[in-house]
């Protein structure tokens, strides 16, 4: 027997949650295992030494466009690379510092997507699986078949673009 969502709940009525409520919490609840992921990647390999601080900087910054922008619209809708704006007037009302961050990510995700890891993988796929979806340099190697010391270099130097692209790093040379 099949029960239906009620507006309210009434005693002695099991509460049941409709299935858009269902959904919507299952996917709430992904979204914060997937950052708690996330947060966790990027720190350990902070802590370790592989990412420094600019590094880290760029790997939220996309996570944060990704979270924002990207992920409410729907991944399927126009890729990773672009933003799908709402329309209206130019700017649609966003703060500069919004703006600033697309066109600092469309920037960077058209160069991290023409740069070929491998000949259908491109360094935005595996550098978003780690920053956006929590991915460890061992599962990237596994998914993709290729070494996780490279995999975690090529990353590393994507961050690394990144962050020169904001101005965030002085002296690239010493990064």
């Amino acid at each position: 027997m099949k029960r239906v969502a009620m507006a309210g709940v009434v005693a002695g009525e099991a509460f049941v949650l409709a299935e858009d409520a269902k959904s919507a919490s299952l996917a709430g609840a992904c979204e914060v295992r997937a950052r708690v992921r996330h947060a966790h990647i990027i720190d350990e390999l902070a802590e370790d030494g592989r990412l420094r601080a600019h590094q880290v900087a760029a790997a939220r910054d996309i996570e944060a466009y990704v979270a924002g922008w990207i992920v409410p619209i729907g991944r399927s809708s126009g890729g990773m690379a672009e933003r799908v704006d709402g329309g209206g007037a130019a700017g649609g009302g966003e703060p500069a510092s919004v703006r600033l961050r697309a066109a600092r990510y469309r920037a960077w995700a058209e160069w991290a997507e023409g740069q070929r890891v491998k000949p259908e993988l491109s360094l935005l796929t595996i550098t978003l699986k780690l920053c956006v979806d929590g991915w460890t340099p061992r599962a990237i190697r596994r998914e993709y078949g290729m070494d996780d010391g490279r995999a975690l270099r090529l990353i590393q130097e994507g961050l690394l673009h990144y962050a020169d692209l904001a101005g965030w790093v002085e002296d690239r040379e010493a990064a």
